[in-house]
């Protein structure tokens, strides 16, 4: 469905809305990816609102010493990459549209890489695009069996974004 990702106050230390939920707890924040029936593909607003936790998460006086990103439990994905049908729809009917949810993907891709508070991805099954992104750009990676990665813009001839040019070339195996 449509993401409903509604914007919530960066005081509070629980946050929740209903794609993506944010808490802290002993110095770990944690943001679950909750739109298992989309695959958790991540709508500009939903890159918007992690990207909020990153941000506030870095300073030294949020008490956050690792962030946490991860799935709701049952579902098949981590993420699927790119919400690129809510973009679509959003721009036809007078939204934001694929340059404001670029711009936010890539935001997020900055302030992961930026953050100075370690990121830990669990990526628990489809993990494609910008979900590959929200992982890679992290500063640890989680691989279970269920594990699929993939750039599938590649397939089509687009270049692989979220800065998947720079870290492609250094994924090793273990």
């Amino acid at each position: 469905g449509a993401s409903a990702c509604a914007g919530v106050g960066v005081e509070a230390q629980a946050d929740v809305c209903e794609d993506v939920v944010a808490d802290v707890a002993e110095g770990v924040g944690t943001i679950v990816l909750n739109r298992p029936e989309a695959l958790n593909a991540l709508s500009g607003r939903m890159c918007r609102e992690i990207e909020r936790h990153i941000r506030a998460w870095a300073s030294p006086s949020s008490g956050v010493r690792l962030a946490v990103v991860r799935a709701s439990a049952g579902g098949r994905a981590f993420s699927a990459g790119g919400d690129v049908k809510d973009c679509s729809l959003d721009g036809r009917a007078g939204g934001e549209g694929p340059d404001a949810q670029f711009r936010a993907e890539y935001e997020l891709m900055h302030w992961i890489r930026a953050s100075p508070v370690p990121q830990v991805a669990f990526m628990d099954g489809i993990t494609m695009g910008c979900g590959a992104g929200l992982a890679i750009n992290g500063s640890y990676r989680v691989a279970t069996e269920r594990t699929v990665f993939a750039m599938p813009e590649t397939s089509i001839g687009f270049f692989p974004d979220v800065g998947a040019n720079w870290w492609l070339p250094r994924v090793t195996q273990p």
